[in-house]
């Protein structure tokens, strides 16, 4: 699986999101142009379609590129769900890191050091 991260990830969807858009415009003009040739009993052809042909291959290779991401942090849930403590390992991945509050004279004393 590729890991790529979360903007990849949306770069991948958002191609998917447009074959597909694609394919099934191509798809439901297909179908139109059916019924048309039943109504009229003539050919209609689908050359004025503005979809390529090739928009279902488009939409398998878009849906093979989906289908091999991963999102990191649910591979290391995944991970974290297999092991007996998985409840403390989930929570460890959770937990909101711990903030130090400073002192009024430490504060102080940073704020004289970035001046000079």
């Amino acid at each position: 699986m590729q890991n790529f991260g979360i903007a990849h990830l949306d770069k991948v969807m958002v191609a998917l999101t447009m074959v597909a858009r694609a394919a099934g415009h191509r798809a439901g003009y297909l179908e139109c142009a059916k019924h048309v040739e039943e109504a009229l009993h003539q050919h209609f052809g689908s050359h004025r379609c503005s979809i390529g042909i090739g928009a279902e291959d488009g939409l398998r290779r878009a849906e093979e590129d989906y289908n091999s991401q991963s999102i990191p942090v649910l591979d290391v849930s995944t991970e974290a769900l297999k092991h007996d403590d998985y409840v403390a390992l989930l929570r460890s991945f959770f937990e909101p890191l711990e903030t130090v509050e400073l002192s009024d004279e430490e504060d102080d004393s940073r704020d004289d050091e970035g001046a000079e």
